[in-house]
C-alpha cells in the first residue's frame, strides 16, 4: 500500500528531486526506490501511518523518521486528487505529536525552497528555519 501511495503523491510533486526522477523512471519504480530508503533510515516502520478520514477514504502517508542525530518528519504526502484540505496540516501534526510523544527533543524537516505549500504547513505548525541548504549542479554544456 505505501509503495501505491508513494507512487501516487509523485504526481504532481513540488519537490525538485521527485521530479528530475520521474523523468528517467516511472512513478512505480520511485516509489519502490522512496520506500526502500526510508525503511534504511534509523526510523522504525511500525512508526508508519496511512490518513484516512472518518469515512476511511485515503487520502496520505506519514512516515515518522531519524537521523542519526534527531527525530526527523521524514516523509509525508498527500496525493494530488486530495491536496487542498488541509490534511497536510492533519498529518504534520500526527508527526509532531507522535515524536513528542515518544520523548523528541528536537525534530528536524526539509522541504524544497518551490514547495512552498509545505513551507507554509511547517511554518503553520511551528516549525522555524534555521538552515538553508544549496544544491549546486554544474550547468549542461550544449
Amino acid at each position: 500500500m505505501f509503495t501505491r501511495l508513494f507512487a501516487d503523491a509523485a504526481a504532481g510533486s513540488l519537490d525538485v528531486m521527485t521530479a528530475r526522477e520521474l523523468e528517467q523512471t516511472t512513478a512505480a519504480d520511485l516509489a519502490r526506490d522512496e520506500v526502500a530508503y526510508y525503511l534504511s533510515c534509523p526510523g522504525e516502520r511500525s512508526w508508519w501511518r496511512v490518513a484516512q478520514t472518518h469515512d476511511g477514504e485515503i487520502v496520505g502517508l506519514a512516515i515518522p523518521s531519524a537521523t542519526p542525530t534527531n527525530r526527523n518528519v521524514g516523509y509525508l504526502a498527500v496525493p494530488a486528487q486530495h491536496r487542498g484540505h488541509g490534511y497536510v496540516d492533519e498529518i504534520l501534526e500526527y508527526i509532531t505529536r507522535f515524536h513528542i510523544g515518544d520523548g523528541a527533543r528536537r525534530i528536524t524537516a526539509t522541504t524544497d525552497a518551490v514547495n512552498t505549500p509545505m513551507a507554509a504547513a511547517f511554518d503553520r505548525a511551528g516549525y522555524k528555519l534555521v538552515e538553508v541548504r544549496i544544491d549546486l549542479e554544474p550547468s549542461q554544456m550544449h
